[in-house]
């Protein structure tokens, strides 16, 4: 389950010196490592000074740049490492956020993330979470899947505390913070080109031991769909293999699902050659497609 714990440090450390020691000592591909960093993430916490000074330098530089564009209400890059990087998140209450907000703070709305996430409460009272875990390799991936959850408990992240969500094997449902809440968020790079989806799920009250898969969340998976739908438009025969060649060997199942959707409406004949090609592919959103395809029953979402 999502790992919880509280380091009991005093000291604190400058930005600087922790983004020295993660590069220098943590393995971001490891969670005990990852987790261990937690104590040298507690004591950046305990510097009360530095994400003041860190937005303060931040929002004189920024105020009329174009770079500006890519912060948002929710999150701010603090500094990025050699194979992770450093964010804080602030959380506002359900009653001082706007509509547009409110879908990116994700409250209410069960969801996985598709990389580790160390979070340390750096200040509020904190968003409270119920917690469940769940096997990643037995879902399919499609939309209106039920997925067996695993129920872990609720669990307040209160101020000094670090919590460990795994990537593709935790999920969480939040709610909103009492209080305006800031988190520091250390986020390891290497899922940066989107292979594993990140799923959200509807869990239906009275019943905490499965949920639906409903949609998919904003990623590069969802940006190379977005590809492939343009490419109904073109229709060229370049196109065609190059989506063949996707559909054949692209690590990312969901990709592969994606683009072999999309092959139906720019050439119906090399889908169907590429359905009956895939018969026995291993991944099961393939097996799900193709079966539906075959049987005439209409494929899921």
């Amino acid at each position: 389950m999502a790992v919880h714990h509280r380091f009991a440090v005093d000291a604190s450390m400058e930005l600087a010196e922790f983004m020295e020691y993660a590069d220098a000592k943590t393995d971001m591909r490891d969670l005990d490592s990852l987790l261990a960093l937690g104590e040298q993430l507690s004591m950046l916490g305990n510097n009360r000074r530095f994400l003041s000074k860190f937005l303060e330098d931040f929002i004189q530089a920024n105020w009329n740049l174009d770079s500006l564009t890519a912060t948002i209400s929710q999150s701010v890059m603090l500094r990025s490492g050699r194979d992770f990087y450093l964010r804080a998140n602030f959380w506002l209450p359900e009653a001082e956020m706007t509509e547009s907000e409110a879908l990116l703070f994700a409250y209410h709305q069960a969801h996985d993330h598709n990389f580790d996430l160390l979070s340390y409460a750096y200040s509020g009272s904190g968003y409270t979470t119920d917690l469940y875990e769940y096997d990643y390799s037995s879902v399919a991936g499609y939309v209106g899947e039920r997925v067996s959850l695993v129920p872990r408990g609720n669990h307040r992240h209160a101020c000094a505390d670090t919590l460990l969500y795994r990537c593709n094997r935790d999920i969480h449902f939040q709610r909103p913070p009492e209080t305006p809440s800031i988190t520091l968020n250390v986020i390891p790079t290497a899922n940066q080109y989107g292979l594993q989806d990140q799923y959200f799920f509807e869990i239906e009250k009275g019943d905490s031991e499965s949920g639906v898969l409903s949609r998919y969340a904003e990623s590069n998976i969802e940006s190379r769909r977005f590809l492939f739908n343009v490419a109904k438009y073109v229709r060229s025969e370049r196109l065609v293999r190059v989506m063949c060649d996707v559909i054949a060997a692209y690590p990312c199942r969901r990709t592969r699902y994606e683009a072999l959707r999309a092959l139906r409406e720019c050439d119906a004949g090399a889908h169907d050659t590429m359905v009956h090609q895939l018969r026995d592919d291993p991944s099961p959103i393939i097996q799900q497609y193709v079966h539906s395809v075959l049987s005439g029953v209409p494929a899921s979402a």
